[in-house]
């Protein structure tokens, strides 16, 4: 028995050992403690942040809806605005809003014209007044200050319902049916038409200037490259460039097209002899 237990000795751990069993044992029970609470704040985190994202799109579905009442006011109303929504009371909203330049078809073409060009020499063109950019930053208090900022271009998309054309006199007031311009032989006059639909004045749309005759007729003499401004001149070409000239009435003629709608200005000219 005794050369058994000399052969196969059997001895428990000493103190040492346990102190070191228990540390190592502690030692993972604390880190599987704090990865569990690592987790829980990353999810409660990521809660917060998808909270946000709810909070910026309700605040961004109303802007929406006011720029379909009125885009041009928008900017006043929202910009450098901060709010909060009563239903999300621990997050704070703050709205920037900036006018927003599009890209336009080509713009290495648009390039060649001078942007600071007086009509009628031609300019660049570029899309300014259709869209908003709008900023919208939400921060909430979470053991530190944290925030997201999601940005969006906004536009109307009100129906065109109301879609009409107002041809501008040279003097500023708009064209009426009454309406009789005289011109001189040679006389050349400006004319600018504005579009409104909704209320309010809708850019970044193409117009188109003719000339309808009645019992004489003039030429229209240059046109800016958006058509918003049109020169008519009381006398015209041949096909020889020669100047002529035809005495009577005739009608200017403005027509755009705007979310599948067509709308016509116009204005009676009396070209004298």
């Amino acid at each position: 028995m005794f050369s058994l237990l000399n052969r196969f000795p059997w001895r428990g751990y000493g103190l040492v050992e346990a102190i070191l069993a228990s540390f190592m044992l502690l030692t993972a029970v604390i880190m599987s403690v704090s990865i569990f609470d690592s987790s829980l704040q990353a999810e409660a985190s990521n809660e917060k942040r998808i909270m946000a994202a709810l909070v910026a799109e309700s605040a961004l579905a109303e802007i929406r809806d006011a720029a379909n009442n009125n885009l041009t006011s928008t900017a006043g109303a929202y910009d450098g605005r901060t709010w909060t929504d009563p239903d999300y009371p621990g997050f704070q909203i703050e709205c920037t809003i900036q006018e927003a330049e599009l890209a336009v078809p080509c713009t290495v073409l648009e390039t060649q014209y001078d942007r600071a060009a007086a009509f009628p020499q031609p300019t660049g063109r570029y899309l300014t007044s259709s869209c908003l950019k709008a900023d919208l930053k939400v921060s909430w208090a979470d053991g530190r200050n944290q925030s997201i900022t999601i940005t969006e271009y906004i536009t109307s998309f009100a129906p065109a319902d109301d879609f009409a054309l107002s041809l501008i006199l040279p003097g500023g007031s708009p064209a009426t049916a009454a309406t009789l311009v005289t011109l001189a032989k040679d006389e050349i006059q400006e004319f600018s038409v504005i579009a409104r639909s909704g209320g309010q004045e809708v850019g970044d749309i193409q117009f188109s200037w003719y000339v309808q005759t009645l019992t004489g007729f003039g030429s229209i003499h240059a046109v800016s490259r958006d058509g918003k401004l049109c020169q008519y001149q009381n006398a015209y070409r041949n096909f020889d460039n020669k100047t002529k000239y035809s005495p009577g009435l005739c009608f200017l003629v403005v027509t755009a097209k705007y979310q599948g709608r067509e709308a016509v200005a116009q204005v009676k000219i009396s070209n004298e002899p």
